[in-house]
C-alpha cells in the first residue's frame, strides 16, 4: 500500500508537467531527495519554486507541496 501511495504521489506530481521550460541546466543546489518505503526519487525546484521533472519540464507543484505529501505518507525529505 505504501509503495502504491508513493508511486501515485509521485505520478501526480509529474503528472503536471507543462508545455514549455525555461530551465538553463543549472546546478542542482535546489535539489532534495525524498524516500518512501525503500524507494527514492530527486526532486529539483526550479527558479519559480516548482518541481522540474527528470526531462525540465516544470510540474506546477510546488516542492514544499510535495515535501507535505510525502510526510503526511509517511515518508521522508532531506
Amino acid at each position: 500500500m505504501k509503495k502504491i501511495m508513493f508511486v501515485a504521489v509521485l505520478s501526480m506530481a509529474l503528472g503536471f508537467t507543462s508545455c514549455g521550460s525555461d530551465d538553463d541546466g543549472g546546478s542542482n543546489s535546489g535539489c532534495t531527495t525524498c524516500s518512501f518505503d525503500g524507494e527514492t526519487a530527486e526532486l529539483c525546484e526550479g527558479e519559480n519554486g516548482t518541481i522540474i521533472d527528470e526531462d525540465g519540464e516544470d510540474t506546477g507543484l510546488s516542492l514544499e507541496d510535495f515535501k507535505a505529501l510525502i510526510a503526511l505518507a509517511g515518508g521522508s525529505c532531506n
